[in-house]
């Protein structure tokens, strides 16, 4: 969001946190420069990471709206052995709803094979014993309901994964689409996030970056002048210190 300050900190071990104010570590993290205005990206880089796991979390630090915004959505790009011929990408997508909320994203671990499937297992299994999400299957591995942290693909109509199956590469789910982590469905039962944004027609206008028309789902109208589709928008397709107005519902 616009004029959003969300700060990325990563927690390495044995307990030194990189973050805006302590931007290099001892074993050779670093972390971007501080964007208060939002958007980012804010990013961390570790040349040659030491075997340990690293804590990846967002902070609400202010909000510098004159108007009142809510809750801000983060976007986060997690690569593993990148530029390799093994890279690993995921995209998560979460919510931060209030000022100074600190929020957990994830866990990645850079430990011998036995200790990190033994780490993994024991999260998946704390996660299904608190969360479940009624009526909603999984698209992965068919989950009803799902059990754990469910997450909702942004830019297809009816797409959800659960944890187990959020990372996995599949050919009926482009990977690049952004997921957003639910924690519990029943606190966004009238949210645009979930709803079928299939039956969001602006049918008088078009995206001015891919050309979508109609633009379908969630439309982004610059002051500028310019219209955006939804997908345009969070891949920041447009100058970013322009401010939008949000349009959830059909003309």
């Amino acid at each position: 969001t616009n004029d959003t300050d969300v700060d990325l900190h990563v927690i390495e071990q044995p307990g030194e946190e990189c973050y805006y104010s302590h931007k290099n570590t001892a074993i050779g993290g670093m972390i971007s420069c501080d964007f208060t205005q939002g958007y980012g990206p804010e990013e961390y880089l570790v040349r040659k990471a030491v075997k340990s796991t690293y804590i990846v979390r967002a902070k609400y630090f202010a909000n510098h709206q004159q108007s009142l915004t809510g809750a801000a959505t983060i976007m986060v790009h997690i690569y593993k052995y990148y530029g390799q011929s093994n890279q690993q990408k995921e995209i998560v997508t979460l919510r931060l709803s209030s000022n100074q909320e600190m929020i957990d994203i994830c866990k990645v671990n850079f430990n011998d094979d036995i200790q990190q499937i033994s780490n993994n297992t024991a999260t998946n299994n704390q996660n299904l014993n608190t969360n479940i999400h009624l009526h909603v299957t999984c698209d992965g591995c068919d989950m009803s309901p799902i059990k754990g942290d469910r997450y909702k693909c942004l830019f297809c109509p009816d797409i959800d994964f659960c944890q187990s199956c959020k990372s996995i590469s599949r050919t009926n789910h482009n990977s690049n689409h952004p997921l957003l982590c639910v924690k519990d469905s029943s606190e966004y039962p009238k949210s645009v996030y979930l709803n079928n944004h299939n039956k969001i027609n602006h049918k008088n206008n078009q995206c001015n970056s891919c050309f979508m028309k109609p633009i379908i789902g969630i439309r982004y109208k610059c002051t500028c002048g310019i219209n955006l589709c939804e997908k345009c928008e969070f891949m920041g397709l447009h100058d970013t210190d322009h401010r939008r107005t949000k349009i959830v519902k059909s003309e």
